[in-house]
């Protein structure tokens, strides 16, 4: 069982795909806007290149509609009169939806009606607007609108030749007010060409501008996505090697079983193997005391200590127990894990050695003994995101092995003490034997022998010496020289 916190919210497991999209998304998000951006420059070269064509169309039906009508004040034919009427719709239709767009509230569907009356593709009709609608106050866009409308003021000055025209057939007027009409016609015709070719020149400025703003961003784009990669793969590399190193740690642990003698060299091989092996910062092993009233801080390596000096602080006067890694892990029996975002901090708490020092990722792991929790290890990292799904498992097992070593450690001391006992009982038993007082009785010398010093002074000394045996040395003949 592992339980999360971040930012201060509990959270149940650690999701392996969270890991992998953490370092994914940034690719994805470089990869995403490029598109976008991509098909955004392709849609509006599209939408320009329909802009071109509806100038083309307008210019032509402008020209049509010019040409129609003088021929209508030399001919008055109805033919010309309905070729010039077929003609002059086409910038009419524009001009439509031109206000319709232009409006406080715009006229969408009348916006259309005039677009595709001025003979322009159904299909380029709904970019055409969104063009218009999105980019009409922009550079380029703005221009072309300014041009736009200036020509739609002159092609209402053809309109209203054309009905001063038409009325002059109808009401027989003379030939002096045809001349004029086509004079007008033709300066309005010259002042049209010069605004047709500024639209064209303006749009095609907006083309190139567009190409190169894409040209631009497909560069930036790709340098971005290439920079990410290697971000990404060097994240990933850094990964690899923190659970390669891990690894190497569980290792070690599993061979210190075998050689550890006591409580307090498993707890420092422990912090040490998890600090050099593994690329945390600092690691810190905490016992319960026998009240269970705090933590005791039993071993400790890494770079600034002081960050764990809290552990050993009854749990009442830490303001941040609910939050603290350690007291989880020891009150709920299972590992508890910090990861806090780039942008917060864990700070060493405040004391004659604290300076305010970030560890943005910690962790807690249980050690248990014969089904107790019996105390904590605590692991710190400046790495933001260090104890990811495949780390935190790898700590467990290395946490399991360490409590079978402790369990090991102390069926030895029991092993050991029932050992001694048992070998006191077994001299206490000898002693107490009647073959044993017998032996006493028949040999007092031996006896005194095994257990008085005195004995084997007496041993050591001449006969001569000893009080027992004067008179027998005295009565005794000399030795033969």
């Amino acid at each position: 069982m592992k339980s999360s916190i971040d930012l201060g919210i509990a959270r149940s497991g650690i999701g392996l795909s969270r890991s992998a999209i953490r370092f994914v998304a940034p690719v994805l998000i470089a990869l995403f806007v490029l598109l976008t951006a991509a098909a955004s420059s392709v849609e509006l070269l599209s939408i320009i290149r329909a802009y071109v064509g509806g100038e083309g169309l307008y210019s032509k039906g402008q020209k049509n509609a010019a040409i129609y009508l003088a021929q209508y004040t030399y001919s008055h034919s109805q033919d010309d009169w309905a070729q010039y009427q077929a003609a002059i719709a086409v910038p009419l239709g524009d001009r439509r939806a031109r206000l319709a767009l232009q409006g406080d509230s715009p006229d969408l569907a009348s916006a259309r009606l005039g677009l595709m009356a001025a003979g322009n593709d159904p299909s380029d009709v709904a970019g055409m607007i969104r063009l218009f609608r999105w980019f009409g106050h922009v550079g380029p866009v703005k221009r072309a609108i300014e041009i736009w409308t200036d020509a739609d003021a002159l092609t209402q000055r053809i309109v209203s030749l054309g009905d001063r025209m038409r009325h002059a057939v109808l009401t027989g007027s003379p030939q002096s007010e045809e001349q004029t009409i086509r004079s007008e016609l033709h300066d309005i015709n010259g002042h049209l060409t010069g605004l047709e070719n500024r639209f064209s020149s303006t749009l095609g400025a907006l083309a190139r501008l567009t190409r190169s703003v894409l040209i631009l961003a497909l560069g930036l784009g790709g340098l971005l996505t290439g920079a990410l990669c290697v971000r990404v793969t060097r994240a990933r590399l850094r990964e690899r090697d923190r659970v390669t190193e891990l690894y190497a740690a569980l290792s070690q642990t599993s061979h210190l079983i075998l050689r550890v003698n006591n409580q307090q060299h498993l707890f420092d091989e422990l912090c040490r193997i998890c600090v050099n092996n593994s690329g945390m910062s600092l690691a810190a092993v905490s016992l319960v005391n026998a009240d269970a009233s705090r933590l005791d801080l039993a071993a400790i390596y890494g770079s600034r200590p002081a960050h764990v000096e809290a552990l050993t602080s009854p749990p009442e006067s830490r303001l941040n127990w609910q939050l603290d890694t350690a007291a989880l892990a020891l009150r709920e029996g299972r590992s508890t894990v910090v990861n806090a975002p780039a942008g917060s901090t864990n700070r060493e708490p405040e004391g004659k050695r604290g300076t305010g020092v970030v560890f943005r990722s910690k962790a807690s792991f249980p050690l248990h003994c014969r089904g107790a929790v019996v105390g904590v290890l605590s692991v710190f990292s400046e790495v933001p995101h260090f104890f990811q799904a495949d780390i935190v498992d790898l700590m467990e097992q290395l946490a399991k092995e360490a409590s079978f070593a402790l369990e090991n450690l102390q069926r030895e001391d029991e092993r050991r003490y029932q050992a001694a006992i048992l070998a006191d009982q077994n001299r206490i038993s000898h002693r107490s034997s009647p073959r044993w007082r017998s032996s006493w009785r028949r040999k007092p010398r031996a006896a005194i022998a095994r257990w008085s010093p005195w004995t084997n002074w007496a041993r050591s000394t001449p006969c001569a010496w000893r009080p027992r045996c004067r008179t027998a040395s005295s009565a005794r003949p000399p030795a033969p020289p």
